[in-house]
């Protein structure tokens, strides 16, 4: 029986934009920007570091305002959906992001949509590793098996199965639903 839901952010509640951008900047998501952006979710670098380092790779100083260009607007249809849920289940959210992720989530006025909000820049653990489901399961206080696990990204999904969770991956809104049906969530 599911007790809790627990949400991926970027891909889920907003596109992912660093996918756009890489493809505008000719890269990919291995080589130095993986080494990158896994050194940045874990907490090893900041946010200026790593904007430096991209900046390095592709040859112009790189922004965030550049790599969220046209990228603001959360997802309100799902927003509402997880309202709806949240009447009846704990919600969380686990983010591979950094610490500005907390600030982006009281700009976008969704802060208080979740009960816990674990980020992998404050935690050290990034998805997919154990310790960061095993985190967030603790802080939703339920078992592993009692959370469905929402995330974009199938290799997510598929090590949260590993550990216990239930899980499904987003790919869009009208899916989800039917996953939380299946469920009887909603």
């Amino acid at each position: 029986m599911i007790k809790a839901l627990l949400f991926d952010f970027y891909g889920v509640f907003l596109p992912d934009a660093y996918n756009a951008w890489l493809q505008n900047n000719h890269l990919t998501r291995e080589g130095v920007f993986a080494e990158l952006i896994t050194k940045r979710d874990r907490g090893e670098i900041d946010s200026k570091t790593f904007l430096h380092g991209l900046s390095r790779a592709v040859g112009h100083e790189v922004t965030i305002e550049e790599i969220h260009a046209g990228i603001q607007e959360v997802d309100t249809d799902l927003v509402e959906v997880v309202r709806t849920a949240k009447e009846k289940y704990k919600v969380g959210l686990l983010s591979n992001a950094s610490t500005a992720l907390r600030v982006r989530l009281k700009d976008l006025g969704i802060y208080d949509l979740f009960d816990e909000i674990i980020i992998s820049g404050e935690t050290g653990h990034a998805k997919p590793s154990e310790e960061a489901f095993s985190l967030a399961t603790k802080k939703l206080g339920v078992e592993p098996e009692a959370v469905l696990f929402i995330d974009d990204n199938p290799g997510n999904t598929a090590a949260s199965k590993l550990y216990g969770l239930q899980s499904a991956t987003y790919t869009t809104l009208d899916e989800l639903r039917q996953t939380l049906r299946s469920y009887d969530v909603l």
